[in-house]
């Protein structure tokens, strides 16, 4: 065979194998938005990874110097509203809800019950103060490394250096058909998503809770009556 018809098709086989390669990578790179949105009506449990519990799927898992008291968080979404029952190591159950992007709960100290913002209020990597889903509001493009395997499903995988504890990364696999998420990895851990097929459980505020929200409604009207009243006094 002529020299140079051979150079020639080793060149061409050569370009076509990369520019096979770059089309196949383009393809498994996800659209945004990188996560489905959470349903009007979405039940989900949060489960918290044990170092002696992480098998195959886990062999890559982040080391943190303590490992989280949480042994899981069971979400009932309705419309708005959120419940979550927090279960502790110790046995204790506690439970919190979320009304779009505020949060009540009830202090362990005094019993009070608190209504927070959580918007104006920076909290990364906490497992349950957050009404979106956990462990996987930081995904771009620019994290993006392939796909894994997670808990027997084909996943995109995310990952990079944690913003707080450098030692740490955080990781994210998300399910590459529904687009949720399947496990996220931090400062909790390795935690793994459980997707409950219907949303059931009951969303609505105890008594205790109901009141706090209420007064805090309350006082959130007369701040918007008040701050419509300044400007006209300023202007008299």
């Amino acid at each position: 065979m002529n020299k140079n018809i051979s150079t020639c098709m080793a060149v061409s086989l050569i370009v076509g194998v990369s520019f096979a390669q770059s089309v196949d990578k383009k393809e498994l790179i996800p659209n945004p938005p990188y996560v489905a949105p959470i349903p009007e009506k979405a039940a989900w449990t949060l489960v918290v990874r044990q170092k002696e519990e992480v098998g195959t799927n886990g062999e890559n898992a982040t080391e943190v110097s303590q490992r989280p008291e949480i042994l899981s968080v069971r979400v009932t979404k309705i419309d708005s509203r959120q419940r979550k029952i927090i279960r502790w190591k110790d046995g204790r159950e506690e439970e919190l809800f979320f009304i779009d992007q505020f949060m009540i709960d009830q202090s362990p100290d005094n019993q009070k019950v608190y209504v927070t913002n959580m918007d104006i209020i920076a909290e990364p990597d906490h497992l349950y103060r957050d009404s979106g889903f956990y462990g996987v509001g930081w995904l771009e493009e620019q994290y993006f490394v392939g796909t894994k395997e997670m808990e027997g499903k084909e996943c995109f995988y995310f990952e990079r250096p944690h913003p707080i504890v450098e030692s740490i990364k955080q990781r994210a696999w998300i399910d590459m058909k529904s687009k949720l998420p399947v496990a996220a990895e931090g400062m909790n851990g390795l935690v793994i998503y459980e997707f409950r097929s219907r949303s059931s459980g009951d969303v609505r505020l105890p008594t205790e809770f109901l009141e706090a929200w209420e007064q805090h409604q309350k006082r959130k009207r007369a701040m918007e009556i008040l701050s419509k009243r300044l400007p006209a006094a300023n202007n008299s």
